[in-house]
């Protein structure tokens, strides 16, 4: 094959996919530059998810007319001038290719003004055509990018549903919230206001995000160790998340992603939170720019640090402080605070009987002032399951639990091992699989006594008020309150003990962390049942009573059963020959 020159259009698209990769890549860069621009008040506006169109509107510096002509140029750019420069870089952008790569996969139009210009300029480009006008605009810059991708189809057809595409763009929107409270930011969608920070304290973005509740369970974080110096909140091992989306980085400014100080804010919780549970955490680090190499991923989403050991420690030091300054005093003395003998509360001597069926021999290893206390300790438990399955008759001798985990028994020559947490997750997926299918049926909802209110990121809240006809299919009855706010009315049976805002928040995340954040509707729909169904399964360590035994081992004979929803084995098998060929033994058949 000959070697060809490639034309400049051509290069152009190519080059334009190292940093446009979808709407979510142009919010970034063109939020970037506005920060960059000093701007206090930032409008982002999105239609379709974006791919129809992102405007991005900011009252910062502006652009001069004298450097209009230059914008579209490739590694044009006001952040940089020489190579010294390169190694002390403070501001977002630098490369120069965020304006010339977007006019190169969409239709372009700025306009802007400098605070000492009588006039403002305006430049519109459309495949390779580009115009200079002077007109009347206020200072700042407005950009709108329109029609993505239009003119490589190729590139347009990876992009997921509108809705999946803004929930991408919400979510890194969110992030740059938290990291510049000062900065007055709103996020609108088809014209709808779906967040907004006025701009103030720390915690304003906090709140918008997340709700008051939340925020009030927030640490601060504030350390200095030499030339680092880390900023933020972590929140308290009160709140926690099922996953790490909520862990936010910033270097100097700059999102970053960096598992190793990821891990530097989890290592001080892994005393105080449970295994799978994950903190919030919104932290700054400031340091000299020459200790960041941030000139290694075109995208700018990963940095090189000259030190990395001495920032773990200092992201270490800062989260551990911060958790030792909230932890509750060991002894109760220390406090020295003494309550008056008529405000003092005497609890009954009541020790539960080995016949209560509430009684769990692994209360002893709790600490000795935990207690557990039924007010009706004659009232029967509810079952796992408030259904019925047609009886089988299982020919089998004694069950065994094993390790409080496993169900063991004989079935005709077999050996039969359940692991009943994956079966009762498998039986509960199926109650919701069957409602889904049947569509005007619906998984029993458990009204809540007291409504509870929350509040949901930008991202998330698309996915409730999207699929709230699921929702409630699914046992979830949950209405909007605006803002991101919403109150959840009831849960589905299973989930009754459960917190219920914090569990749909626990299953919504997981969904978007097994769909990488884009789940078509059928994605959707399978990983939030098998994700309700694994967080209202019956844990392994649990005391299980005999008609639950019973219960669990009548759904061993079907098929639909032998796995749970994420493909785990519920059952296992051994025949005579299994034991044969162990003890070596000639085989019976």
């Amino acid at each position: 094959m000959p070697i060809n020159v490639l034309s400049e259009t051509l290069v152009k698209r190519i080059a334009a996919g190292e940093v446009i990769e979808r709407p979510v890549s142009v919010v970034k860069e063109l939020l970037e530059n506005s920060i960059d621009a000093k701007s206090t008040r930032i409008e982002i506006r999105i239609e379709e998810g974006g791919i129809a169109g992102i405007t991005v509107i900011d009252n910062g510096c502006g652009i001069s007319r004298d450097d209009i002509p230059k914008l579209l140029s490739r590694h044009s750019t006001s952040k940089i001038a020489n190579l010294d420069d390169l190694e002390s870089i403070l501001t977002l952008g630098f490369r120069g290719e965020a304006l010339y790569s977007i006019a190169s996969v969409s239709k372009l139009r700025i306009r802007t003004r400098c605070k000492d210009e009588n006039e403002g300029s305006e430049l519109i480009s459309e495949d390779g055509n580009v115009t200079i006008n002077t007109i009347s605009a206020p200072v700042g810059t407005t950009i709108d990018a329109n029609g993505l991708f239009h003119n490589t189809p190729a590139r347009r057809k990876f992009l997921k549903s509108a809705s999946a595409e803004y929930q991408r763009i919400a979510e890194i929107v969110s992030r740059y919230v938290l990291a510049y409270p000062e900065i007055s930011l709103e996020l609108y969608h088809n014209g709808r206001n779906t967040l907004k920070s006025l701009g103030g304290s720390p915690q304003d973005p906090l709140i918008a995000l997340w709700g008051a509740k939340v925020t009030s369970e927030m640490l601060p974080v504030d350390h200095r160790k030499g030339e680092i110096h880390v900023t933020g909140f972590v929140s308290a091992p009160s709140i926690s998340r099922s996953n790490r989306k909520d862990i936010t980085i910033f270097i100097n400014g700059r999102l970053i992603k960096d598992p190793a100080l990821t891990m530097a804010i989890e290592r001080p919780f892994f005393s105080v939170l449970q295994q799978g549970r994950h903190p919030i955490a919104i932290l700054k680090i400031q340091m000299p720019p020459s200790d960041v190499d941030v000139n290694v991923h075109p995208n700018k989403k990963e940095v090189r640090l000259a030190n990395p050991k001495e920032i773990f420690s200092a992201v270490y030091a800062a989260v551990s402080n911060a958790l030792e300054m909230h932890r509750p005093l060991k002894n109760p003395d220390d406090a020295n605070i003494s309550l008056p003998e008529d405000k003092r509360i005497t609890l009954p001597d009541i020790t539960p009987s080995p016949h209560d069926v509430h009684f769990q021999p692994q209360t002893e290893m709790l600490p000795p002032d935990v207690v557990f206390i039924d007010q009706d300790i004659s009232k029967e438990p509810p079952p796992l399951f408030e259904g019925e399955i047609a009886p089988k008759s299982i020919r089998r001798g004694d069950v065994i639990e094993y390790l409080s985990t496993y169900l063991v028994f004989e079935n005709d020559d077999e050996l039969v091992i359940v692991d009943f947490h994956n079966m009762h997750e498998r039986i509960l997926f199926e109650e919701m699989r069957l409602a889904e299918e049947n569509k005007g049926d619906f998984v029993l909802s458990q009204k809540l006594m007291f409504p509870e209110s929350f509040t949901l990121p930008p991202h998330l809240a698309q996915i409730v008020e999207s699929e709230s006809e699921f929702l409630n299919r699914m046992g979830f009855e949950v209405e909007p309150f605006g803002d991101g706010a919403f109150i959840i009315r009831g849960v589905p049976h299973f989930l009754k003990d459960a917190s219920p805002s914090d569990t749909l928040l626990d299953i919504l995340n997981e969904v978007n962390q097994e769909t990488g954040q884009t789940p078509t509707p059928a994605d959707f729909t399978r990983h939030f049942m098998a994700s309700a169904a694994c967080k209202a399964a019956v844990k392994a360590g649990a005391r299980l009573k005999p008609e639950e035994i019973d219960f669990i081992l009548r759904h061993t004979h079907d098929a639909r059963y032998i796995t749970c929803p994420h493909g785990r084995p519920t059952m296992i098998k051994l025949d005579r020959d299994f034991f044969d060929r162990k003890f070596k033994r000639k085989s019976h058949r």
